[in-house]
């Protein structure tokens, strides 16, 4: 699915000649211990870091990863591959809800840039 919309997302744009700018929104891991769930976390991150969309599904339901949006995050790694060479990803920030209020359940939260050079 996420190939297929990417997919479909690029054709869009490119039948339009307009660039589009494509977002993905999701928590990481839900309700674990901050130790729990940076680990269960960094097993994706690091495959997001490579752009490897379907290996990012297998974790996931291998390791149970309440990852809400990963669906959204698949997406934004298909379509960032058909728009762009060289793409570079740029881990901004990580955290989760403990740092605001103190818990020993949190959420999980990550910023990701990606960014390349247009496919002419």
């Amino acid at each position: 699915n996420a190939e297929l919309l990417a997919g479909r997302l690029y054709e869009a744009s490119t039948r339009l000649k307009r660039e589009i700018l494509v977002i993905a929104s999701s928590d990481f891991s839900h309700f674990l211990t901050p130790e729990d769930g940076k680990q269960k976390d960094a097993l994706i991150l690091e495959k997001i870091k490579v752009l490897d969309s379907p290996e990012i599904e297998r974790l996931i339901r291998k390791h149970s990863v309440s990852i809400c949006g990963y669906g959204p995050i698949m997406t934004l790694i298909e379509f960032s591959m058909l728009e762009s060479t060289n793409i570079e990803v740029d881990i901004l920030k990580i955290g989760h809800s403990g740092e605001i209020i103190p818990s020993n359940e949190v959420v999980d939260y990550a910023s990701i840039l990606f960014s390349g050079q247009k496919v002419d």
